[in-house]
């Protein structure tokens, strides 16, 4: 049950750092899972990025690519293990947060077009950049 409520945290913070913040690429190929790179399995960037990208298109916005620095400040974030608000800012970085709550396994997909559902709250002068 732990391992799955933080599999739902990684994949709200991760979907959520990247509604936020155009990522240029790590590197030029995607690396099979490592041990620093926690459960963020292949098929999980590519639902990550495919979803965040095919809303971003209806916006004029660049896709996004992945990172794992990125994906490892999540990390450290949901290892904390905590459910709060960050004013919008992840930890100590530049990286932008928000947050989404589901009972049980929380989707990637349901992540991406939660924030999508509260897109009218959203006021770019309230965040950092």
């Amino acid at each position: 049950m732990i391992f799955i409520a933080r599999r739902s945290f990684l994949i709200v913070a991760i979907a959520t750092i990247l509604s936020f913040l155009y990522v240029p690429a790590a590197s030029a190929h995607l690396q099979k899972r490592h041990a620093s790179r926690r459960d963020t399995s292949l098929s999980d960037v590519y639902t990550f990025l495919s979803a965040h990208n095919a809303i971003r298109i209806q916006h004029g916005a660049d896709s996004l690519t992945w990172s794992y620095t990125l994906a490892d400040a999540a990390q450290l974030w949901v290892n904390q293990c905590e459910f709060r608000a960050t004013n919008g800012q992840l930890l100590d970085t530049s990286y932008g947060e928000i947050i989404v709550a589901g009972s049980g396994e929380v989707s990637i997909e349901t992540a991406v077009n939660a924030f999508v559902a509260d897109e009218g709250t959203f006021r770019r002068s309230s965040y950092l950049w």
